[in-house]
C-alpha cells in the first residue's frame, strides 16, 4: 500500500484514527496562515494572468473528481464560444520539464497520464 493510500484511509477513516494527523494538520494551518500573511504585507506577490482563470483543485490528492470537473468546464466553456486552455501537472509527469503543449504522441512518463 502507497503511502498515499494509508494517509487518505487514515484521514477518511473514523475520527480516532485520524488523532496522529491533527499535529500535521496544525502545521499546516500555520503554513497556510503564514503564506496569506506574506501575501498580505507583499513579500509574496500575486500575478496577473491577463486571462480570466478558473481553479479547479483542493489539497486532497487523488480520487475526488478535479479531473473530471475541470474537463466538464472547459467542454461547457468551450460550447458557450471560449476559448479554453487546460493548465496541469498530472499524475505521473515530471515535474522538472518547462510548461508544453502536449500532443497525442507525447510520453505519459514525461507529461502524465491526465494531460494525455
Amino acid at each position: 500500500m502507497s503511502i498515499d493510500t494509508a494517509l487518505q484511509r487514515l484521514w477518511y477513516g473514523p475520527a480516532w484514527r485520524s488523532m496522529p494527523l491533527w499535529p500535521l494538520a496544525l502545521l499546516f494551518r500555520f503554513g497556510v496562515a503564514l503564506r496569506a500573511q506574506a501575501f498580505r504585507t507583499g513579500v509574496l506577490r500575486t500575478q496577473e494572468a491577463g486571462v480570466p482563470v478558473i481553479v479547479v483543485g483542493n489539497v486532497t490528492v487523488g480520487g475526488t473528481g478535479k479531473t473530471p470537473v475541470a474537463a466538464w468546464v472547459a467542454r461547457l466553456l468551450t460550447v458557450r464560444g471560449r476559448r479554453v486552455g487546460v493548465v496541469l501537472r498530472g499524475y505521473g509527469g515530471d515535474p522538472r520539464r518547462d510548461a508544453r503543449i502536449v500532443g497525442l504522441s507525447d510520453n505519459p512518463s514525461e507529461v502524465g497520464d491526465e494531460a494525455l
